[in-house]
């Protein structure tokens, strides 16, 4: 099984002329994140209320903190979208996938001034976000979502 390490590294420092660290980051916390088969993080955000979420895809199956386990929905090997929430001292909150039968990849998640989650990817089937479905025009989609 493979395993991934979220490593969160919040830090204040600033480098001197020379390139060396003025004070040194401090190691905030790490997480697990754990698949038999790949997964990759492409995106993560910081919240001002210091919540974490990260973003990616994943084959077959996800388990966030060795409990809470996704499955693909679609074929097996097929990629799935994650998007997942952590607190302040990475404590998960929540996780959600997305998916279909198709490579269905999340590349960057952004926080706007309100709080609202802002998705960026691509897709080639329809893709279900909890009710609403993004349908692609052509080959393939491309899809923000809030």
């Amino acid at each position: 099984m493979k395993h991934l390490f979220l490593l969160v590294v919040c830090c204040v420092a600033a480098t001197d002329g020379r390139g060396q660290w003025v004070e040194p980051p401090q190691f905030e916390w790490a997480r697990t994140v754990n698949s038999p088969t790949e997964m990759y993080f492409e995106g993560m955000e910081v919240g001002e209320d210091g919540r974490v979420y990260v973003c990616g895809f994943f084959k077959d199956q996800i388990c966030f903190e060795d409990t809470i386990c996704f499955f693909t929905t679609g074929q097996q090997y097929d990629d799935d979208i994650f998007v997942a929430c952590y607190d302040s001292t990475g404590s998960l909150v929540w996780a959600k996938t997305f998916g279909e039968n198709s490579e269905d990849r999340a590349r960057d998640i952004e926080i706007d001034q309100n709080g609202n989650i802002l998705l960026a990817g691509r897709f080639s089937h329809t893709v279900w976000f909890d009710q609403i479905p993004a349908i692609p025009y052509g080959p393939a989609g491309l899809f923000s979502r809030s």
